[in-house]
This record gives C-alpha cells, sequence and structure tokens, in this order.
C-alpha cells in the first residue's frame, strides 16, 4: 500500500474510534462538537499538557529514529528529521502561555495528568513488541488531530484571550501544512505496513492511544470540576489567577 492507501485506511480506524472518545463526556463533547463550550480555564490546561506531550515523546521519537536507521534505512532520515523539529515545538505553546501570563517556572511546577503519562507507558510498552511503529502511529494521530482539531480550539482561545495567545499554536499549525507532515508520517507507515497483519496491528495500537485520549479528557472534566464554579463564561482574568493559584501548589510527588 501507497503513503495514500494508508493514510485512507488509518484514518478510518481513527475515525470510529474516535467517536468514543467524544462520548466520554461534556469536555470532550466540546472539542469534537462545540468549542463554544470549552471554558478558559479548560484552554489552559490543555495547552500545558501538549506541552507536556511534546517533552514526553522526545526520548520515545529519538529511540524510534534509532530503531528506523537500524531497519528501515529508506524512510529513516524522513523520520530523522521530522523528529528534531517536533522535538523542539513545545516553545510554540509556552509563548502561548507567556502571553496568558504564565511563565516556564510556573508550568515546571505542574503535574502531568495521569492519562499523559499512561500513554507514554502505553508507547514505550508497545515498543518492546513493535519496535518504532506506536511512535510513528502516536505522530499519525498528532498529526491528524493537527490538522482537523486545532482550528476549533484556536479560535475559541482567541475569543476568550485574544489573537497573541493563539500565535504560536498558529505557527506550528502552519509549520505542519507547510511541510506536510501527515504525508511525511504516512510515508513512512508506508513502509512498515507491508501486509494485513502489520496493518491490523497499527489498528489496534491507535485504538489504544485513542482510548488514553478519552482518558485524557476524563481527567481534564474532573479537573475542571476541581476547580468549582468553573463555567464556559469564566472570565479569562479569573482563569489565569486560578491557574497562578493552582501553580503555587506543591508538586505531586
Amino acid at each position: 500500500m501507497g503513503a495514500l492507501d494508508i493514510r485512507e485506511t488509518l484514518c478510518d480506524v481513527l475515525g470510529r474510534s474516535l467517536l468514543d472518545v467524544a462520548a466520554v463526556g461534556s469536555v470532550a463533547d466540546a472539542f469534537f462538537h462545540d468549542s463554544e463550550r470549552i471554558s478558559s480555564q479548560v484552554v489552559l490546561r490543555h495547552t500545558c499538557e501538549h506541552i507536556f506531550r511534546i517533552r514526553m515523546f522526545r526520548p520515545l521519537d529519538s529511540d524510534a529514529s534509532r530503531l528506523l536507521t537500524a531497519a528501515h534505512s529508506d524512510v529513516a532520515e524522513l523520520w530523522v528529521s521530522y523528529a528534531r523539529s517536533e522535538a523542539v515545538h513545545d516553545r510554540y505553546f509556552v509563548r502561548d502561555l507567556r502571553a496568558h501570563g504564565i511563565e516556564f517556572a510556573e508550568l515546571a511546577r505542574l503535574e502531568p495528568f495521569p492519562s499523559t503519562l499512561a500513554l507514554g507507558r502505553y508507547i514505550r510498552e508497545a515498543m518492546r513488541s513493535f519496535g518504532a511503529l506506536p511512535v510513528v502511529l502516536y505522530s499519525f494521530w498528532a498529526e491528524m488531530n493537527s490538522e482537523y482539531g486545532t482550528s476549533p480550539v484556536v479560535r475559541r482561545t482567541a475569543e476568550l484571550f485574544g489573537d497573541e495567545t493563539t500565535k504560536g499554536a498558529l505557527a506550528h499549525r502552519h509549520l505542519d501544512v507547510g511541510q506536510d507532515h501527515s504525508m511525511l508520517i504516512c510515508e513512512v507507515l508506508a513502509v512498515l505496513l507491508r501486509s494485513k497483519e502489520q496493518i491490523a496491528v497499527a489498528a489496534d495500537v491507535l485504538e489504544g492511544i485513542s482510548q488514553l485520549i478519552g482518558e485524557y479528557f476524563l481527567d481534564l472534566e474532573c479537573w475542571e470540576a476541581s476547580l468549582g464554579g468553573t463555567t464556559p463564561e469564566v472570565s479569562p482574568r479569573e482563569s489565569v489567577a486560578k491557574y497562578h493559584a493552582c501553580y503555587r501548589q506543591p508538586a505531586v510527588a
């Protein structure tokens, strides 16, 4: 199968699994169907978790580079270049947090959600059986999310906080489009997925990733509820103030 065929096949798998993700709760439903219902606090925490995921995947991407270089030299250079670029993309979202008045030192005091950490463990464990494939599949998931999920969240962020707080996210999206990252990943996958059995494995791994993203939205919903009194109408100023209060709490060991 060529890269376009791989994209179509995996998008079908992803589309079915995301129906379940969207149904896990009200926050997930807002992200998928009605971004106007995303609260200002959720926008901020979602940005933080995005930064955590990028940083968590640096060593995983590096391990995938090593494995692909050893076994699939025909696409290793493509992947290595992509992974090096992705490794520093957290700076785009750190820039947006600074526009909110949230500095790096405050971000560093926050612990990632359990679901975010579980995603990293899941990919690491899957690599024991399937090599670089699970890492590349997560990148496929991330690039599809960038392609289809970025615009509503960016639009909502701009409505709540102003255009200045979306410049990093927009720059990141423009880079993904300009370098055609989604097709680059599919070119790598076209080399890794040569049989029906391998495609079936890829489908299973993608579904596992989607299940953990569903858990992430549940974590996000529980966290929002823990703040108390949160509604989509909560003012951005109040949201940032609550965030500063959260950052001053000791990090969970």
